[in-house]
């Protein structure tokens, strides 16, 4: 306790900023479930990491609506743009997991996969910062029995959210035609299926 003026203050009062912080789970999901505008649920993600975990926990209470996303003019930013969303357009800063790279294919709840030029493999949630840990044998992708390197992929749908671990990455590639990787079984890697010759168009789970 200090006297300041002969007023007796607290010294253990926290700053009023960290408040927010310390607001209960139930309070913010509460919060999240109630907001009309996709875009303030993607702000009340950004926030901070308590505030983070609440928005991923209510995120089945809220419709699943797309996200449009462009480029910001930089290599660390991009912008959102929900067509149901009154065509507010929101710029958020990018995971460092994922700048510089190509997103080759999302999932529900802000989930996204990107490769580097070094052709390896990310999984990143874009508004909770969460990266989906890999071996570097998923990380290096689809390897052929044509070439020794990985194939380039064009694009990468997932069977389920990434963060299960049954979850199944199915990835269309420019030679080796469609290959699988389980996210649950690391040692495995990705497997080539031959499609005898057939050309593939897409995928769906």
């Amino acid at each position: 306790m200090t006297s300041i003026g002969g007023a007796i203050r607290s010294s253990s009062t926290k700053p009023r900023a960290s408040w927010w912080s310390d607001l209960s789970d139930d309070v913010l999901v509460t919060v999240y479930s109630r907001l009309d505008a996709p875009h303030d649920g993607v702000r009340l993600a950004t926030a901070c990491r308590s505030w983070r975990a609440a928005a991923i926990a209510a995120w089945d209470l809220r419709p699943a609506l797309p996200w449009l996303i462009f480029s910001n003019g930089e290599t660390t930013k991009r912008r959102l743009y929900c067509p149901q969303d009154n065509g507010s357009i929101v710029t958020f800063s990018l995971p460092t997991e994922v700048v510089g790279k190509q997103f080759v294919g999302s999932h529900e709840g802000g989930w996204v996969a990107a490769l580097g030029d070094n052709q390896q493999l990310v999984i990143v949630n874009l508004f909770s910062r969460v990266e989906v840990p890999l071996s570097a044998r998923q990380r290096r992708g689809p390897i052929c029995e044509r070439h020794p390197w990985p194939c380039d992929i064009r694009k990468i749908i997932f069977s389920e959210p990434p963060t299960l671990s049954g979850c199944i990455l199915a990835a269309n590639t420019h030679s080796c035609g469609l290959s699988i990787c389980e996210v649950g079984c690391p040692e495995s890697g990705w497997m080539a299926k031959p499609l005898g010759g057939m050309s593939l168009i897409d995928i769906t789970f």
